[in-house]
């Protein structure tokens, strides 16, 4: 799989998402990709925004069959990608709402 493509195809979807509608949200994603990758070259890491969201070395994502892993695909990478995205901006917003 090429990480580093996928990585750049979802920073783009970020992107495209507020391009034009906040200029100050646009600014800081132009400056502050939400995805990175890190490789060590035998082990590859996403991070979004600085938290590690996946790691080749210990794959959480989900198989079909949990008894039998091997005989059945996992989650698409893509998919688990924007899964923990959500789930990290929820907890975010969550956060936000005791701050202020």
């Amino acid at each position: 799989m090429d990480y580093l493509k996928l990585v750049e195809e979802i920073n783009m979807d970020f992107f495209k998402l507020i391009e034009n509608k906040d200029p100050e949200l646009t600014l800081f994603i132009e400056e502050n990709p939400p995805l990175s990758i890190k490789s060590v070259g035998f082990a590859h890491a996403i991070d979004f925004f600085g938290l590690n969201i996946w790691c080749s070395e210990n794959d959480e994502r989900p198989y079909e069959n949990e008894d039998d892993p091997e005989l059945c695909d996992q989650m698409d990478l893509g998919q688990w990608i924007w899964q923990e995205i959500m789930r990290i901006s929820f907890l975010m917003k969550k956060l936000n709402e005791y701050i202020y």
